[in-house]
Parts: structure tokens; C-alpha cells; sequence
């Protein structure tokens, strides 16, 4: 059995264990760098309709009229970009001026292809949704001192947190097995995969371009891979990048469970108990550490202290290696999807007790921040995707959003976090009513205070009358999860029955 992490275990990975959890203060105000704001700009990038449609769990960006060979320069793109924002007509002009110089405005043909190259560079995260303007992310490319330093930042943008890493391992993996296949092939075979782009291969041809003007590839798009600068770029090998995708539903749920932990280390109880909130996953309860935990200790994820033996390893303690910590890796696995928040890793490891805590600071900005906190990682803890949080006002303690699941059956959830003493009617309804025009299946309102009578009441009535699942958690419930967050699943299972006895009552009782 190889091991990528052998300083793991040279040392018998005892450090691994002895690490400090991180400061549950607020997080200190530095300047966010380059990688910073790519993974941020990630985060708030569209879902392609198709992706929707078909299902896709991940997705290559939408890139028409958005290559090397129709963008020379992108640096000067950007400029362009910069210098007429604020209206996307004005953008839209000034772009096609620089894509064809010669070409007439006010043709359809013409405006479409500069729309295109505008709506691309929203998905690879360059310029705002709006595409009025650039983002934080293209802004920071757009200040980088040369073409070349601009591409190379796009190469690694696209290897880390746009799944180019993957498509490049899968290439590699066709390239080994001797299939050459067509640019269409290629979108239906990673689509297959769950990756989804265009079916015609554009999106694939853009992204094999870009990766080859960064120096990736040789004269030929897929000709050659230079692994060293690949490593280099996406700060991992192509190996690991292999082993992640290998990794079966439960062992990326682990890693993600244990990604939330103070200090990246957990016992094999307390992950059982974690994980039971998580529907839809096959657990080996008695053969836990072997049947779950071994396989990523192989791939190098994680070391394993050593412990008595026994049945399904209930004593045993393991951590998170160097690899696991690895940003590309934990991007590979989804873990930090965020979109309306900017959030680091150590803030992702503060234990709920702390934000609870938090909850209670003299300052308004300190309460809302944790909330925001609290709130992702309650979603996070629920195995809930795609989180979307709708802006929330400056130093205000509520936090309004949505996440989808995707389980055995997919679900999509309507979010209210509230740090205020009693949770009225009015906020139970607007939920409903946006559940209504979002299409959601369950509603979670938490408060840290509780719910008033005329809200009890009022959620009693939709959870019986209508399709909608309503789950309600109020300050007593905060509390709890603070003491221990494995009580998810009792929280829960009291919900589902309480719905349970509400529909099975008869009309008017």
C-alpha cells in the first residue's frame, strides 16, 4: 500500500491530533489574496440550466466566444471590462469593438457573440452576474503585471475550483486507454460522469485552450500533460486528484464531517452519529472503521490513531493529513460551496458552542456574523448543496437562504436563521410564501428565542394541510447542538414525527 504522506507516518501522526482548534473569535480583517477571491468567485457562479436539468452534480463553465483564440489578450479584456462598467450595453459594445474591430453593432450576429464572451466570463467568474462590471477576481487578474501572470492565475482558477482538474484526469485517463475521442465524445463521456458542459465540446475546447496557454499542454490541446506544472498550479498531483474521485459517497461525507472539526480530528462514534443526519447514505455500522475509514487512510486522507481492537473500532481517533488540508482537494470535495459569505477554513471549524456563544456578543456585527456561520454549518451538517444566502443587511441578525439535497430523493429547502427572542407569524409565512415561488419541498425556521403561539400555530396548519415539511428549532434546540451537535438527528426525528401525528389527525381535530 502506497502513501502520499509520509511524514504522517514517520512520526506515528501524533501532531495530527494535538493540534489547537481554531480561534473561535471573528477572523481576522487581512486582505484577501489572489486564490482568496477565486474560490470566492466560485462560489458565485450560476448553475447552467442543463446542469440543472440533467441533474449534474458539478459543471465546466460555460465558455462561447470565450478562448485563447477569440480572447489574445485577457488581460486587455479585462481592461475593457473595467474601463466602460456600469452598464451592460456600454460593456457589451466595447467588447465587441475589441473582438471585431471591423464588425457593425447593431447586427444581432455581432451582439451575440460579445454577449456570449460577456455571459462566459461570469461563469469562470471574471465579471458580475450583472455584467456590468468585474468581479473581485477579475479585478485581481486584471492588476497582474503581465499576460502571462494573468493566464497562469486563470490556469490555476480553472484547475481548482471550475473541476478542470478533473477533466484534465479524465483526458489522461482516455490518453492511457488509447480511445481518441472527438470534442463531442468528450462532453458526453464526462457528462455520463456528472460533469456537465455543452454537448457540442465548445466548453471543452475553451478550457484545453486555456490550460495550454498557461503552459500545461504542448502545441496540441491534449498532446502532451506537463505534470510537474499541473502539480504546480492546482497544488495537487494527478494522482490525488484520481484518489478523490475514487472516493465512495460515504467517504466524502466523512471528509467533509470531519472538514467542520476542530482541529480536522474525530472518533469513529461521533462520526456515526454525525453522519445519521445525512440521508440516503449505506453505513457498515459494526465494520465502521475498516469498511469506511481505512480506504481513505489508504489514499493518504487521513491517519488513524492506534487503538484497542474491537468490534467496529468504537475508541478510534483519526485526523486529517496534509493532503485532506489540501485546498484543491477539499474544493474536489465540495466542501465549502458557499455563495453570499465569504468564509476560511478555520472558520469553518469553529464548534457550534463557541458560535452559539457568539450569539450573545455586545457587538450587533459579531452576532450576525455568527449566525451566518452557525446557519452554513447547519446546512453543511445536513449534507445540503448549492447554499445560497440572500444578502443580509448590514450588522442584521437574520440570515434568509436556500440549499438543495440530494440524497435518495432530491429536495430543495427554504432557510430562515432569526437571533431575536420570538419568531412571529409573519416570518413562518414569508418562508412559506417563498417556498411557494421557489419550489421548495422543507422549510427550516430557527430561532434562538422561540416561537410564538400564533407562529406554532400557523406552522401546525401548513405542515397539515399542505405538501411542505416544516422544521422548527428554537433557542432550547441551539442550545443543545451547542452542547452537542451529533443531536442533529434526535432534532430531526422529533420533527418528523411531530409531522407525522399532525397529518394523521383528522380534519378539524
Amino acid at each position: 500500500m502506497r502513501s502520499r504522506c509520509p511524514e504522517v507516518r514517520a512520526d506515528g501522526a501524533a501532531g495530527l491530533f494535538d493540534r489547537p482548534a481554531p480561534n473561535a473569535g471573528p477572523a481576522a480583517d487581512t486582505a484577501p489574496t489572489v486564490g482568496d477571491l477565486a474560490a470566492q468567485a466560485a462560489g458565485a457562479v450560476p448553475v447552467r440550466a442543463g446542469a440543472r436539468r440533467a441533474g449534474a452534480s458539478r459543471q465546466l463553465p460555460f465558455s462561447k466566444q470565450f478562448s485563447p483564440v477569440q480572447i489574445p489578450s485577457l488581460r486587455r479584456f479585462l481592461e475593457i471590462v473595467a474601463l466602460a462598467a456600469g452598464h451592460p450595453d456600454r460593456v457589451q459594445n466595447e467588447v465587441l469593438a475589441y473582438l471585431r474591430p471591423a464588425a457593425d453593432p447593431t447586427k444581432k450576429p455581432f451582439q451575440t457573440m460579445a454577449y456570449n464572451a460577456l455571459v462566459s466570463a461570469t461563469h469562470y467568474g471574471l465579471v458580475t452576474s450583472d455584467r456590468m462590471a468585474l468581479t473581485s477576481f477579475g479585478e485581481a487578474l486584471q492588476a497582474l503585471a503581465s499576460d502571462g501572470e494573468c493566464l497562469e492565475a486563470l490556469a490555476r482558477h480553472i484547475l481548482r475550483n471550475l473541476n478542470g482538474a478533473e477533466l484534465a484526469l479524465g483526458v489522461e485517463g482516455l490518453k492511457r486507454a488509447d480511445r481518441r475521442l472527438k470534442k463531442e465524445e468528450l462532453a458526453a463521456f464526462f457528462s455520463v460522469a456528472g460533469l456537465m458542459s455543452n454537448a457540442d465540446g465548445t466548453d471543452i475546447n475553451a478550457i484545453a485552450g486555456w490550460l495550454r496557454a498557461a503552459g500545461l499542454y504542448d502545441e496540441d490541446i491534449w498532446s502532451r500533460l506537463d505534470v510537474d506544472r499541473f502539480a504546480t498550479l492546482a497544488g495537487v498531483t494527478l494522482e490525488a486528484v484520481g484518489d478523490v474521485s475514487g472516493v465512495d459517497r460515504v467517504g466524502l461525507a466523512i471528509l467533509e464531517e470531519l472538514a467542520l472539526a476542530p482541529g480536522y480530528v474525530s472518533t469513529t462514534g461521533q462520526m456515526r452519529r454525525l453522519l445519521a443526519a445525512r440521508g440516503g447514505l449505506k453505513i457498515n455500522v459494526p465494520m465502521f472503521l475498516k469498511t469506511h475509514l481505512r480506504p481513505l487512510e489508504r489514499l493518504g486522507f487521513i491517519a488513524i490513531e492506534k487503538t484497542t481492537a474491537g468490534r467496529g473500532g468504537s475508541s478510534a481517533r483519526f485526523a486529517g493529513t496534509s493532503t485532506f488540508e489540501n485546498d484543491v482537494v477539499q474544493r474536489l470535495l465540495d466542501r465549502a460551496r458557499v455563495s453570499g459569505i465569504t468564509v476560511t477554513g478555520p472558520e469553518l471549524q469553529v464548534p457550534l458552542a463557541s458560535l452559539v456563544e457568539q450569539l450573545n456578543d455586545p457587538d450587533r456585527n459579531i452576532r450576525g456574523r455568527a449566525l451566518e456561520l452557525f446557519a452554513l454549518r447547519l446546512l453543511h451538517h445536513l449534507g445540503l448543496r448549492q447554499i445560497r444566502w440572500r444578502t443580509r443587511p448590514t450588522n442584521a441578525e437574520e440570515i434568509d437562504g436556500s440549499a438543495e439535497g440530494e440524497a435518495q430523493i432530491h429536495t430543495r429547502w427554504q432557510v430562515q436563521c432569526k437571533n431575536t427572542a420570538t419568531l412571529e407569524v409573519d416570518d413562518a409565512a414569508k418562508e412559506v410564501g417563498a417556498a411557494v415561488r421557489n419550489r421548495s419541498t422543507v422549510i427550516l425556521l430557527v430561532t434562538t428565542g422561540r416561537l410564538s403561539r400564533a407562529a406554532e400555530d400557523y406552522v401546525n396548519d401548513v405542515v397539515r394541510y399542505s405538501p411542505y415539511t416544516i422544521l422548527r428549532f428554537n433557542g432550547d434546540d441551539v442550545r443543545t447542538l451547542a452542547r452537542d451537535e451529533a443531536k442533529l438527528m434526535d432534532l430531526l426525528v422529533r420533527e418528523a414525527r411531530r409531522a407525522q401525528d399532525l397529518r394523521s389527525r383528522e380534519p378539524g381535530r
